[in-house]
């Protein structure tokens, strides 16, 4: 079949199960993922009425974004968005399915007043708890909602979630129906500045099961396009190697010494993250660090960052990282994981600018000092 065929059957499916809740094939949004799709089998789709572009990947977005972006179509992004792909993912997107993070949102925020402009959001909840996916914790939703509803520029549009990848429809259905309770608490508690109007849930392999249980956007790839030859796995990754996917552990470790070091604090990708002194923080995977030490090289970059001469937008955004870094690093109990990150995002503002930090004496120094405290290896510099 082609791409008009199969899109006529889909909307056809679509159809069908709006009648069994009392809706109108008109009352869903179709977004077509789009991943690993080439251009020209977009445009193909968009000529046979498929108005809304879903994207995984920022990169492979813009390339396609650059060939399209004269037809008639809206983009939106629905992966993981990294915190070193905010500037981008800006460029095409007019709404991000993904947002499950403070740190995404701070950057988002930043980046935004900077362009002097808003976004709509839909905020991911990983209903399935499976650890190779992304979203914010069912039971930590609704507080990320009221969080990000205290920044003008992310309008809040609704809900986004992966239903278990599984052929158990009283599972898959879970997911769903948790997804709408959360709406609905969160319509009920009234959030000011939550304007909870999408269900985003419902791929290729279960659309018409989340329509039922009240999406009223999903997303579908192949079902329009055929079978990708890229895995799933290359999207949903099993394991949790990004800092950007840390969560909160409670349980006690133990120090170097033996004696219990107290609780964790947000781990990141460098596991046993806990507070024993005021200056000192220690992990299971690089040892005591010194929180002093950390504290003057962040400052010491910053100075150094602003001799040179980068443009008053690049600047901008890697002051506001290294200056999130070291408030971090003052608090009582830092967490690690989000000072590596703001460094690791002001360090890839500097590469996109053109500079690599190998060439730059006056920075070199203090920038690998900062990347062996917080566990970064020195290749990541070049």
């Amino acid at each position: 079949m082609s791409i008009k065929e199969n899109l006529e059957l889909v909307k056809q499916n679509i159809a069908d199960a709006v009648t069994k809740v009392g809706k109108k094939p008109e009352d869903i949004i179709l977004v077509m993922a789009t991943k690993t799709v080439d251009p020209e089998r977009i445009r193909e789709a968009i000529h046979a009425d498929g108005r809304i572009i879903g994207e995984n990947k920022v990169q492979e977005a813009l390339k396609k974004y650059a060939v399209l972006k004269g037809e008639n179509a809206e983009w939106h992004f629905i992966g993981h968005l990294q915190t070193n792909k905010v500037k981008d993912v800006l460029k095409f997107a007019s709404m991000i399915h993904s947002i499950d993070r403070i740190s995404l949102v701070e950057k988002l925020d930043q980046r935004l007043q900077y362009e002097g402009r808003s976004m709509d959001i839909l905020v991911q909840i990983n209903t399935s708890y499976e650890e190779s996916k992304y979203g914010i914790a069912p039971e930590e939703a609704i507080l990320l909602v009221k969080q990000i509803a205290r920044y003008d520029t992310l309008k809040i549009r609704g809900l986004m979630t992966i239903g278990l990848f599984t052929k158990d429809e009283v599972k898959i259905r879970k997911c769903f129906k948790l997804l709408k309770e959360i709406n609905d608490k969160i319509i009920k508690e009234g959030i000011e500045r939550a304007e909870m109007k999408y269900l985003s849930m419902g791929m290729s392999g279960d659309y018409q099961i989340a329509i039922e249980e009240g999406a009223n956007m999903v997303r579908i790839g192949t079902a329009i396009f055929g079978v990708r030859p890229t895995p799933d796995a290359y999207y949903w990754p099993s394991e949790k190697t990004d800092a950007d996917r840390a969560k909160p552990a409670d349980k006690k470790i133990e120090n170097s010494t033996g004696i219990a070091a107290g609780r964790n604090v947000n781990i990141g990708n460098v596991s046993g993250q806990v507070a024993i002194g005021k200056n000192i923080i220690q992990t299971q995977s690089i040892g005591r660090i010194d929180l002093e030490e950390l504290r003057k090289s962040l400052l010491d970059f910053q100075e150094r960052i602003a001799k040179l001469g980068l443009s008053s937008e690049d600047q901008s955004i890697i002051n506001g990282d290294i200056s999130a870094a070291i408030k971090e690093a003052n608090k009582e109990k830092p967490v690690l994981s989000k000072i590596k990150e703001r460094f690791e995002s002001s360090v890839n503002t500097i590469k996109e600018a053109g500079k690599t930090i190998k060439d730059i004496s006056e920075l070199y120094e203090t920038a690998t000092k900062i990347a062996k405290l917080v566990g970064i290896g020195l290749s990541f510099l070049f």
